[in-house]
């Protein structure tokens, strides 16, 4: 019979908890020093989803078997089950992801703000207790009963069944698309959205400055900004209204003092090249008493931005 190779993971050479402890270390620095990439993504993906559930299945199954069942009459009888690899990691994906939700959940209760580096923290806290546990617990066990990597079919058998090296090729296949969709897709430049910013503030540019209480014959003055972001020039139209929708409009200069009317419109036009600005101090007069409210609305050709200006003109 030809010699068996197997790489016996135990209390001098636990090299599977190692490797994920490493894992999870490189994994933290990435995310401190916000290292971007298919590196940092893959090596997050195993560090949250799969080390703290691995050193915890290493935890509670230290050895190649487990107890199924065993009674307590004077007879003892166990029932022992060998636990595969591929349970042990489809285990530790199940348990990592309950962990981390389960921790994140409990600070994000008024305890802590989640961020990477907390959540790196967690991740490495779970996967350090759990695997220095688990390495105690291997070495409590004799030689022969600690956790083995079977490299080679032992005794005439083979290491894995069919069933499983089936379930292993579709998951290696699985992943090996996930990846290559997610690096392509995350490498790939986001395409931009045309928009353009719309804002007003009191002709100081302090938001708290806006007019509020004006007479018949007072001019209120606002700062009215908008840029660009339409990726190509565009054509905008700025219209002054005392109602939401009014069907008579005239044009102003936005340079000189307007007058606006009840029913009637104001509008000025201007073109804006992708990522320029169009800044102008404004004044009006609202000749009528009463509560009013000055609309300003944008059409960028895109999509038309309102807003309004509460007024009491006494």
């Amino acid at each position: 019979m030809g010699r068996t190779a197997r790489v016996i993971v135990g209390p001098g050479r636990p090299y599977d908890l190692i490797l994920i402890c490493l894992l999870v270390a490189a994994a933290v620095l990435l995310a401190t020093y916000d290292v971007q990439g298919p590196l940092g993504w893959v090596l997050g993906f195993v560090a949250i989803f799969f080390a703290p559930g691995y050193a915890l299945v290493s935890l509670l199954l230290p050895g190649q078997k487990t107890i199924l069942s065993q009674s307590y009459m004077v007879r003892r009888e166990e029932r022992l089950m060998d636990i595969t690899m591929l349970e042990r990691i489809a285990l530790a994906f199940g348990l990592s992801a309950a962990l981390m939700a389960l921790g994140g959940t409990i600070m994000t209760r008024g305890i802590i703000d989640l961020d990477s580096l907390v959540v790196g923290l967690e991740t490495a806290a779970f996967t350090y207790i759990f695997s220095a546990l688990a390495i105690y617990r291997r070495s409590r066990l004799p030689s022969g009963d600690q956790f083995v990597l079977a490299m080679r079919p032992r005794n005439g058998r083979r290491a894995f069944t069919q069933a499983e090296r089936a379930v292993s090729a579709v998951l290696i296949a699985a992943l090996a698309v996930l990846a290559a969709v997610t690096v392509t897709g995350l490498t790939v430049p986001p395409a931009a959205y045309p928009f353009s910013e719309f804002s007003i503030s009191g002709a100081d540019g302090n938001m708290e400055h806006l007019p509020s209480v004006l007479t018949e014959e007072q001019e209120g003055r606002i700062l009215v900004s908008v840029t660009s972001h339409l990726a190509e020039e565009g054509s905008f139209i700025l219209v002054l209204s005392l109602e939401r929708n009014v069907s008579t409009t005239a044009s102003f200069d936005p340079s000189r003092t307007v007058t606006v009317l009840p029913g009637q419109a104001r509008s000025a036009t201007f073109s804006l090249a992708d990522g320029e600005s169009w800044e102008r101090t404004i004044s009006f007069i609202i000749p009528e008493a009463g509560e009013r409210t000055l609309y300003l609305r944008l059409d960028d050709g895109q999509e038309v931005k309102e807003l309004w200006l509460p007024l009491t003109i006494t």
